[in-house]
């Protein structure tokens, strides 16, 4: 079992412990350009955790738009005090380096934006200014520089950037390179600049010393980069001194994106890098929600791939690696792919690099320790209690798995018959059944840190009374809101109730209220063959989740014929239908036979007003303030953490 991910390969002169390396992932773990504390941590946990390779985030040759650059104001010194511990504990350590061309921030460094050619960028629309030959080659000399000073702080290699619409991967489109010169137009002048690159940093710094490429194999996008583009670029990259050609795909402003949601099925790309690898005389590099070893294992052995690239699966938990080397799989956190404490948290930025200590940085929904690996410490407790939580929703348990795993003796008491709260209701649509892989971990571990688990249970005074716990956490949850319809004869149900299968509707149905709940309920009622339309009073639907599921979740609603009303107030209902209103006019809805409410909710406060003065408490996850299931594991683990 796991025999091809634990064998170890040669990329160029270096070869690596097995086959799980860590992609270059943006963290915002390194303010303005500096090699934050922060970040050596974050790297090193992974490589402690045992992957083969860690590749270091995006270093550009010059400033433009990342967190992280190898310019002149970061010495080798500063370098090496990331390159060191990664090695030293375990792991070869890259370093990416990108040019972000057209899809730059251009403010940001005080410098226009460039590209192959003046084509309008797909995301700002904003038109860059072609770089003449003369800036090529001074690119390709700013690239090779950086190379020599990543290699003089102890970096086993180098990856070129080549994929996602950013410079390299611009001068290999068809779509954005109209160059008339020696670097458009075959296949062979596009894929010249990085042959350049490639070329000169093995001719400066050595033939031996290690050099790969990322690409990508479709940009799914109109005119962009297709997979038969890809291999005919491929063979230039290998015969340039190209060690490993790693393989990603989608571009911003794509039909898909480079970092695929859950709605995508799990290793959505790998069939592009077999296709690669069908012509590569290299090893090749597959990435895109491969988030379990078991279908790692399963591309290797197939022979899609040579490497797989683990970045959200190692963010969540680091030490992947090991645990399956060691066959404890049930003990694997895996990331669901919601994107929330990575991607999405990273996109709220205006500025790369901007650290505000909230909700910049890298972090993970599952893994609340991923960006905080020191100042989220679990020590043994100086004073063992006696800790109660009451609800067994996603924060109730955290809290019960870290309490009992620093030596509390924990009860918690569940008012249903199952754990998991709302992460249930969750897992009920079909695209986030994955979800169910979050509670069961949680599950297990509390079972593995024997919390006396008690399910079908309210956690009222008496029964508090009766155990008299030293701590009580309180995690009862929320309670939906549930507005007047203005008739009595029409069903009305919560969006939870929906879920929970609680509600009996009708086919027809107004979901009122377009947040990330509403449009999942839609999805999933739609799945049953109901028709449905949603009503929201802001300009934008679903603006509590990041703008790639958001993305995904609409064009699907969409495909799926459901009726999307923005800007829209819900009125009353009557019998023949429902009344609506849109800038002060009166609409109404015929046919409505169902009301929906996905509103929000209120914190169930009655077990905390009921204790106030009587015990020590904590309130955490929605029954302190509604958010969603990244905040709530946060907060209960911090508080877990201080008892």
């Amino acid at each position: 079992m796991f025999k091809r991910l634990f064998e170890p390969i040669s990329i160029g002169s270096i070869t690596l412990k097995n086959r799980i390396i860590m992609p270059a992932i943006s963290t915002n773990l390194a303010p303005l350009g500096t090699i934050s504390q922060r970040m050596i941590d974050y790297h090193v946990a992974r490589a402690k955790g045992g992957a083969g390779l860690i590749i270091f985030q995006s270093g550009l040759p010059i400033i433009l738009a990342s967190d992280s650059t190898l310019n002149a104001d970061i010495s080798v010194e500063e370098l090496k005090s990331l390159a060191e511990p990664v090695k030293a504990a375990g792991a070869k350590i890259g370093i990416q380096f990108v040019h972000t061309g057209a899809q730059g921030i251009a403010d940001f460094a005080g410098k226009e934006l460039v590209a192959p050619s003046p084509i309008p960028c797909r995301i700002s629309n904003k038109i860059p200014r072609a770089l003449t030959i003369k800036e090529i080659a001074r690119l390709s000399r700013q690239f090779t520089n950086s190379a020599q000073r990543a290699k003089n702080a102890g970096f086993d290699l180098v990856e070129i950037h080549g994929a996602h619409g950013y410079l390299i991967s611009e001068f290999l489109s068809g779509y954005s390179n109209k160059r008339k010169d020696s670097y458009g137009g075959t296949y062979e002048n596009m894929a010249r600049f990085p042959c350049e690159i490639i070329s000169q940093i093995k001719s400066k710094l050595g033939q031996d010393f290690t050099v790969g490429i990322r690409i990508n194999g479709d940009d799914f996008a109109p005119g962009g980069i297709t997979i038969e583009d890809a291999k005919s670029v491929v063979p230039y990259l290998i015969e340039a001194g190209a060690d490993y050609i790693s393989v990603s795909a989608g571009a911003y402003g794509a039909l898909k994106t480079t970092i695929p949601p859950m709605m995508e099925k799990r290793g959505v790309y790998t069939a592009l890098a077999e296709k690669i690898k069908k012509i590569a005389k290299v090893p090749v590099v597959t990435a895109g929600r491969i988030n379990n070893p078991e279908l790692a294992e399963e591309i290797l052995e197939k022979g899609l791939a040579d490497i797989i690239a683990m970045g959200r699966a190692l963010i969540a938990d680091p030490e992947l690696p090991n645990k399956t080397k060691q066959k404890d799989l049930q003990n694997i956190r895996k990331c669901i792919a919601c994107n929330q404490g990575c991607i999405d948290r990273i996109n709220k930025t205006i500025l790369p690099g901007k650290d505000d200590g909230k909700d910049s940085y890298v972090t993970c929904l599952v893994n609340p320790r991923a960006g905080r690996e020191t100042e989220l410490l679990l020590k043994p407790a100086k004073v063992k209690k006696k800790v109660l939580i009451a609800g067994g929703g996603p924060a109730g348990m955290e809290a019960a798995r870290i309490a009992a795993q620093r030596g509390h003796t924990v009860t918690l008491l569940e008012k249903s018959d199952k754990l998991g709260g709302q992460l249930n209701l969750a897992a009920k649509i079909p695209f986030k059944k994955e979800i169910q892989e979050e509670i069961d971990y949680l599950s297990y571990q509390l079972k593995r840190k024997k919390v006396d688990t008690v399910l079908g249970k309210k956690a009222d005074i008496k029964t508090i009374n009766k155990l008299s716990p030293d701590v009580i956490i309180i995690a009862t949850g929320s309670i939906p809101i549930v507005p007047d319809t203005g008739n009595n004869t029409i069903k009305t149900a919560t969006a939870w109730d929906v879920l929970g299968d609680k509600a009996d509707t009708n086919n027809n149905i107004l979901i009122v209220g377009g947040g990330s709940v509403g449009l999942e309920t839609a999805y999933y009622l739609v799945c049953r063959e109901k028709k449905v339309t949603i009503v929201e009073q802001l300009k934008n639907f679903a603006m509590d989740m990041g703008p790639i599921s958001r993305f995904y979740l609409r064009e699907r609603l969409n495909a799926m014929g459901v009726t999307l009303m923005k800007l829209t107030k819900f009125i009353k209902t009557s019998d023949q239908g429902a009344i609506v209103e849109k800038n002060g006019k009166k609409n109404f809805i015929p046919g409505i036979n169902t009301i929906v409410w996905a509103v929000g909710t209120t914190s169930d406060k009655t077990l905390a007003d009921e204790l106030k003065g009587k015990y020590e408490f904590f309130t955490i996850g929605d029954a302190d303030k509604p958010e969603n299931a990244l905040s709530a594991i946060e907060q209960a683990h911090r508080i877990a953490l201080a008892i």
